[in-house]
């Protein structure tokens, strides 16, 4: 949890915390995110998870269709 800290330190003057990109791609990396899965991010911000999740879901689903062609 202290690796989450120290990566979270960054943040505004209105106190907003955002995730590194490096972090948030670990993250969906570990989740493995399907097209099946509903990915909630309740402290979204600039939805930088959600977008990631999206993408690498897509991307999966596009390779799998392609490689069932």
């Amino acid at each position: 949890m202290d690796h989450l800290h120290y990566l979270l330190r960054t943040s505004n003057r209105a106190g907003q915390y955002f995730a590194p990109r490096t972090l948030i791609d670990a993250m969906v990396g570990d989740i493995q995110p399907t097209p099946d899965d509903t990915i909630l991010d309740p402290a979204c911000g600039t939805g930088g998870f959600l977008i990631a999740a999206h993408a690498h879901s897509a991307r999966r689903f596009q390779a799998r269709r392609q490689s069932a062609e």
